[in-house]
């Protein structure tokens, strides 16, 4: 099954299971697409801006010293609920 529909699949099963967090998940991202930012974020084939972040070990890191490693793939984890 294509990924866009197993996504619509799991979101109409979640709606019908808690509505109302639904509508806040709706809501939200229609005043997050309002707001503007779309028109700032990165878009595909755009270079990422030179960062320094914490990995996992809590050691900084770069973008810059990645890539003089190789081509580089970013994770954004969310962490604890």
């Amino acid at each position: 099954m294509p990924l866009a529909k197993t996504l619509r699949r799991l979101k109409e099963h979640s709606a019908e299971k808690n509505p109302a967090l639904a509508e806040l998940v709706d809501r939200s991202t229609r005043e997050l697409r309002e707001s503007g930012i779309m028109e700032q974020v990165l878009k595909v084939g755009n270079a990422a801006p030179p960062f320094d972040l914490r990995n996992i070990r809590g050691e900084s890191v770069t973008l810059v010293e990645l890539l003089e490693q190789g081509p580089v793939a970013i994770s954004f984890y969310r962490g604890k609920w």
